[in-house]
């Protein structure tokens, strides 16, 4: 069995994660699959989680048979960052198993991205009050915590060098941008729609749009590639250290296929170009 935990302190990107991967590699390894802490789960009231129980008796202690698992994780002291993969050590895993980790590399999805549709439910009506028109693009301005690291935090022109590529792919488009700190979004762009306050809302608008530049983030994976849209998806390049002079990828979990990816100096590059940057 492979058991996964929401805690009261993860986001709703990093829940989603942990439990999608979870989920498939039960499947991979052909076991059952036990989702625990629910009550801690940020997507209440927008989203149905379709798989996976949760176990009440494991609330208190599980059972002494349980081995933890922890992801591997690498500290780069290059760039000053924690970074992860796939960890393909979750191929030999046997018994009662709780995994701890990140858990964010497309290649736990064992080349069936399409699955991740049957593991969430968006509910209807927020989606219907959320649809986005096909003539905008959504930026996903991440503010909060981000805005105390310098280096983690995307610079304005990261969004305008953004915007102006998505201007010559699009003529006309306009822009709208869902932000977890309207406050700071307003101050980038005074004059741009801002849905901010209610994640439901704010997922809603990034699975329904046709259009999106996204942060370095993990809460726009899952309603990017869980939509029903095709999507033109701008995101920063090196992910967690966009601007770092090093150039290094913060993190080869974090580059994900179907993306176009803009370095600091505004030049987008391609899945296959930054995998080969970052094997490098």
């Amino acid at each position: 069995m492979i058991i996964n935990e929401f805690y009261s302190g993860q986001g709703l990107g990093n829940q989603l994660w942990t439990y999608a991967a979870s989920r498939s590699i039960s499947e991979k390894l052909d076991v059952p699959f036990a989702q625990i802490g629910l009550a801690h789960f940020k997507g209440h009231g927008f989203m149905k989680l379709t798989g996976g129980l949760d176990y009440p008796q494991y609330s208190a202690a599980l059972p002494h048979s349980t081995v933890i698992f922890n992801e591997q994780i690498f500290f780069d002291e290059t760039i000053d960052h924690f970074s992860s993969g796939y960890d393909s050590r979750v191929e030999n895993l046997s018994g009662i198993t709780k995994l701890e980790g990140l858990f964010q590399s497309e290649d736990y999805f064992y080349n069936d991205i399409d699955k991740l549709i049957s593991y969430f439910q968006l509910d209807s009506d927020i989606f219907l009050k959320n649809e986005i028109t096909p003539g905008v693009c959504v930026l996903n301005i991440r503010g909060g915590e981000y805005k105390r690291h310098s280096r983690l935090v995307l610079p304005e022109k990261y969004w305008t060098n953004a915007m102006l590529y998505m201007q010559n792919l699009v003529p006309n488009v306009e822009f709208l941008v869902v932000t977890d700190d309207r406050r700071y979004a307003k101050a980038l762009f005074p004059n741009f729609r801002i849905i901010s306050g209610d994640i439901g809302e704010c997922y809603a608008a990034i699975y329904s749009a046709k259009y999106v530049i996204v942060s370095n983030s993990s809460f726009s994976y899952f309603p990017i590639k869980t939509s029903p849209f095709n999507k033109i998806v701008i995101a920063p390049k090196n992910w967690a250290r966009h601007t770092d002079i090093s150039d290094r990828w913060a993190s080869p979990a974090n580059i994900y296929t179907g993306w176009l990816w803009l370095d600091n100096d505004g030049n987008i590059h391609s899945h296959s170009e930054c995998i080969e940057a970052c094997k490098n």
